[in-house]
């Protein structure tokens, strides 16, 4: 992929792992080539609604790389006050953001940033997939690259004032001198990136999911190793028109007493959560009209903390109980790090019980796959559980074994 002479920016290390789990480290050369995609150039964002079974998306390799875009965003929006940036204990790191950015805490982006957070809600992972659609941090980013978003983002934002907020990132980037903040901190970088380059070249089996899936081959991926998102995790998609399509998955290492960078103790499934969301989505958006009815009677009785982070619509339960189901497939397939007991507690703490009979479910179209070719072709079973489901056990569920 071509690269302007700006993407050039110093850093060690990024690491691209092939899913034929062949792992192909870049040398040092001073500088490190992040590899961005140019949506201004051929780029759009995935719309759900058009992925079919079959397609084909050219699945090539998953690259590990601190992505200054997705860095600069996070700063912006740490020194807007977002409450959700920043780390979650004292940090040094955090500490040096503020020392070194304070004559740039005024800054235009930071007061666009600040706010669009505080009267339109772009927040979370708003920035992240502003961040993916952006050139880099020291190059202007063309108004129709906005016009690749979301369709969702035109509907909660403007992509005039989005467009704004990026360019105003990279004028931030520019005069606060952003690329000697970044050499400052290639250390740190390069160790998140090593540790989870290492974990997911020992333990990921990605080819699983276009097969469970049905649809082949799957994404590329992208994860991006940062301390700033208090370790929450968020995900961007992205899609070239040669059909090649992108996870950016932004995984959120904690900060330990020493202030070094935690690794999530199995970011495995956490990228198979939000690759799962790639295939899951579309099928919900695609099977609305089976499943909606069925989900509508069943959403009510999601608990407290999921309503609180997601809300109670039908769609939005529907796609993360099936996401989770398939998360526990995979899980279950390849015993990742002793993951399952986790996603149980987790599951049950969100408030979604059914998550483990609806995993047991997708057990069964596991072993007709000569009847279910692909999910597609199992949402009437996965629409008959929602139906079926007795409401009556939602205030005293227990949640069952995994198959």
């Amino acid at each position: 992929m071509r690269m302007s002479d700006a993407t050039l920016m110093e850093l060690r290390m990024s690491a691209t792992w092939h899913v034929r789990r062949t792992l192909v480290v870049l040398p040092f050369v001073g500088l490190l080539l992040f590899l961005t995609p140019e949506p201004s150039t051929g780029f759009r964002s995935r719309d759900a609604s058009t992925l079919r079974p079959g397609d084909s998306l050219q699945v090539e390799t998953v690259q590990v790389l601190v992505d200054p875009r997705v860095e600069l965003l996070s700063i912006i929006c740490l020194l807007a006050g977002y409450s959700e940036y920043g780390t979650r204990t004292p940090s040094a790191y955090v500490d040096d953001i503020h020392d070194y950015f304070q004559g740039h805490a005024d800054h235009k982006a930071v007061r666009t940033a600040r706010e669009l957070w505080s009267s339109r809600g772009f927040c979370c992972d708003a920035p992240a997939v502003l961040a993916a659609h952006m050139r880099d941090p020291l190059q202007p980013t063309s108004e129709d690259a906005m016009d690749l978003l979301p369709a969702t983002f035109e509907k909660r934002w403007s992509r005039r004032r989005l467009h704004a907020l990026a360019n105003e990132a990279c004028d931030f980037s520019r005069t606060a001198d952003f690329q000697s903040f970044v050499r400052r901190h290639e250390e740190m970088y390069g160790g998140m990136v090593t540790a989870l380059k290492d974990t997911l070249e020992r333990h990921a089996h990605l080819e699983w999911l276009p097969t469970f899936f049905g649809v082949h081959p799957g994404p590329d991926v992208i994860v991006v190793p940062t301390v700033l998102t208090q370790g929450n995790h968020y995900a961007a998609w992205v899609e070239a028109n040669d059909g090649r399509a992108r996870l950016h998955c932004v995984l959120g290492f904690q900060v330990g007493e020493s202030d070094e960078p935690i690794c999530p103790d199995d970011p495995v499934p956490l990228v198979v959560h939000e690759l799962c969301h790639f295939y899951v989505n579309s099928i919900v958006d695609r099977h609305s009209s089976v499943l909606e009815a069925a989900c509508e009677r069943v959403a009510p009785g999601v608990g407290e903390v999921f309503r609180r982070n997601y809300g109670a619509k039908w769609k939005t339960m529907a796609c993360e109980s099936l996401v989770r189901a398939c998360t526990r497939r995979y899980v279950d397939a390849h015993d990742s790090l002793g993951a399952a007991a986790r996603l149980i507690e987790t599951d049950k703490w969100l408030g979604l019980p059914w998550v483990g009979e609806l995993s047991n479910l997708l057990g069964k179209y596991e072993d007709q796959r000569n009847v279910f070719p692909t999910l597609d072709d199992y949402v009437p079973e996965i629409a008959a559980f929602f139906r079926e489901y007795d409401l009556s056990r939602l205030r005293s569920s227990t949640e069952p074994t995994a198959r």
